[in-house]
């Protein structure tokens, strides 16, 4: 073999060489590269309770709503937790709770939708619970009458979640007779 070719094929392996190595800094560096993470999209979950199963028209009972914002590093954006009151609770003298996380609420008795909004954004790792007070209205609720609804849980950045109270399951509130 002669001196040129060889030249000719080192130098071919050399660039080569070169080039995997600047491909693999160049897919391995965001790994290695330390400094801050990446963001993560939050993720949201909403789970609801009732103080009680059973109960007579007038006496006061409560829904809980438990809320997550699970991320390690991004928050929630613009998150707002909504709860429409089935009729028979509309009128029966409705209160919100809310919780340091809450930057205001709200209820319309016309709609039954009560508002709790979030402080914004919601830091990641956030979790809580919020409370809406309420009861069936004395003297117009038919005995057996049985109220289910569902809360929802929504952010611009991280989508909704459902939480939906059905008859037979916790949560599901039945007039009792007196």
């Amino acid at each position: 073999m002669n001196a040129g070719y060889r030249f000719t094929t080192l130098t071919r392996f050399i660039r080569s060489a070169l080039v995997l190595c600047a491909l693999l800094i160049a897919v391995l560096q965001p790994a290695f590269a330390g400094g801050t993470p990446k963001p993560q999209t939050p993720v949201l979950t909403l789970s609801k309770a009732s103080s009680i199963d059973t109960v007579q028209s007038g006496v006061p009972f409560s829904f809980t709503l438990n809320y997550t914002c699970s991320s390690a590093n991004s928050p929630a954006n613009n998150v707002v937790i909504t709860d429409t009151l089935p009729v028979p609770l509309r009128n029966g003298g409705v209160t919100l709770i809310g919780n340091a996380q809450v930057a205001s609420t709200s209820y319309n008795a016309v709609t039954g939708v009560a508002v709790f909004t979030m402080v914004n954004p919601l830091p990641a790792g956030s979790a809580g619970s919020v409370q809406i007070n309420l009861m069936f209205p004395e003297g117009i609720t038919p005995n057996l009458t049985v109220a289910c609804n569902k809360a929802t849980m929504s952010s611009s950045n991280a989508g909704s979640v459902t939480s939906i109270v059905r008859a037979g399951e916790f949560g599901t509130i039945t007039t009792a007779p007196e």
